[in-house]
This record gives structure tokens, C-alpha cells and sequence, in this order.
């Protein structure tokens, strides 16, 4: 079953973690995601970067030439649970001008950005906007959640492994590129966003209610909560369950 925009927004920091995130991205089908790096895979040359070292000094748009390819790095990271997978596939204002977008299958417990390619089928230069979506992420909830692990830094792992279909030279570039962020105060609300998306996932059954009310009653981010969380809200449930045990057992006495 497909999440909707509105499944998508009511999920996100119990089923999955997608940073930064944008309501205005949202669409009822999916999430839109942006360009974050590109490069081409034959010449290695970086068109864009989200961090404003690319050679266009920041530029809102990137061109793609007529019978060439370019590889993208997503802007969005992104965490799933065991209980989703993900397909990706190009946005109709792009393919109708001849780029060729790869579909993409993403894992449950799948943590980290997603590479895409283009390739410009066109005979005509294509721009294409770095502010608006490139791409939908139409996310799926399985019937049985996955035993699978992803380890952290998915998408590192993924390029050192692919060989076969990215040169060194476009693999260093990238890697170079995502270790920029490894002390960058987006990288750790990122992290501690999937933790606390992960620790949800953890909890019985019988306690996820109770963190969803407490989320819903603070109007905060539980996340700064999980550790204490941890024995706290245990505690009121436990209490809670004596105070109705005891109420039933006078009912009845």
C-alpha cells in the first residue's frame, strides 16, 4: 500500500526520517526530491553542489547537455524502517523534455541519500531547476516488517561498492562531497531524527500509543525526550495499569 501525502506527514518520525524536509514537497502520490550534487559520470565535472562549492557560485539550475548523462546526489537524507520500502522515479515536467530518469528501489532500513542518473534523450540543452523537485519517492508499507539491516552511511557503502557503474574519479568526488556534512549541525539533527524514528520502532506495541499522545500533547520533538523517555513513560503506563487494576478489583470486591 502506497502512502499518501497525508500518511507521509502523519508518519514521518515513526515510520521513516526524510532531512531537510519541506511541506511544499509533499504531493498526494509521494515526496519531491531535490538535487543536492551533480556530476557527470564520463568527465567527472560537478555541475551543482547544495553547499555552494559549485562552480556556478550557487546557482538555482543546472544543464544538462543534448546526448549527455548526469549522475545526481539527492539533497534529502533518508531513513526507513523495516516496515517501508521506497521507489523513485522522475517528475513528468523533466521527462517530457526527453531526460530519462533510472527508477530506483530503496530498502527497508534503508539511511542515506539516493543517487539517480539522467540522461538527456533530447537534442536540445535541458535546464533544470535545483530549488524544485527532480524526482517523486513514492514510499510502500509491507505487510511484515523486514529482519534486514542497512548499516549507517548507506549511500558511501553503495558507491566504494559500485565499481561497475561509477568511475573512481566520480565515486571520490561524491564521497568528498557527503563527508562535508559529517560535522555539520544538519548531519546531527539528521541523526538523532533517525534515532528517535528507529527507538520508536523498538517499543512494544502496547507503548507506541502512548508516545504518539505524548508527541501530539507536547506539540515537541519527542526525540530530545527518548532517553528518559525510556523509563518515564514506562513508568506512567505501569502506574496506570495499577490504578485500573486496583479501580476494577474494587468494582468487583
Amino acid at each position: 500500500m502506497a502512502l499518501s501525502d497525508v500518511d507521509l506527514r502523519r508518519q514521518r518520525g515513526y515510520l521513516y526520517t526524510i532531512s531537510p524536509f519541506d511541506e511544499r514537497l509533499l504531493t498526494p502520490l509521494g515526496y519531491d526530491v531535490r538535487p543536492g550534487f551533480v556530476i557527470t559520470p564520463d568527465t567527472a565535472e560537478v555541475l551543482y553542489a547544495s553547499d555552494g562549492t559549485d562552480p556556478q557560485h550557487g546557482s538555482a539550475s543546472f544543464t544538462i547537455p543534448a546526448g549527455r548523462a548526469v549522475t545526481v546526489v539527492t539533497e534529502e537524507r533518508l531513513y526507513l524502517t523495516g516496515k517501508l520500502i521506497a521507489t523513485l522515479h522522475g517528475r513528468s515536467r523533466i521527462t517530457a523534455r526527453g531526460i530519462l530518469t533510472n527508477p530506483v528501489t530503496v530498502d527497508p532500513n534503508w539511511n542515506g541519500r539516493l543517487i539517480l542518473h539522467f540522461y538527456n534523450s533530447s537534442c536540445e540543452d535541458v535546464t533544470v531547476p535545483t530549488m524544485a523537485g527532480i524526482a517523486t519517492l513514492i514510499v510502500h508499507s509491507v505487510k511484515t516488517k523486514t529482519k534486514s539491516k542497512a548499516a549507517r552511511g548507506a549511500t558511501r557503502e553503495l558507491l566504494r561498492e559500485g565499481e561497475d557503474r561509477y568511475s573512481k574519479k566520480v565515486r571520490d568526488e561524491i564521497i568528498t562531497y557527503l563527508e562535508r556534512f559529517d560535522d555539520s549541525a544538519d548531519e546531527s539533527q539528521y541523526d538523532d531524527d533517525v534515532e528517535r524514528t528507529s527507538w520508536y520502532g523498538r517499543q512494544p506495541l502496547a507503548f507506541r500509543p502512548f508516545v504518539w499522545l505524548w508527541r501530539r500533547i507536547t506539540r515537541r520533538d519527542f526525540g530530545y525526550y527518548s532517553k528518559w523517555a525510556t523509563v518515564f513513560l514506562p513508568t506512567v503506563l505501569a502506574l496506570l495499569t495499577l490504578v485500573f487494576t486496583v479501580l476494577i478489583w474494587l468494582g468487583s470486591s
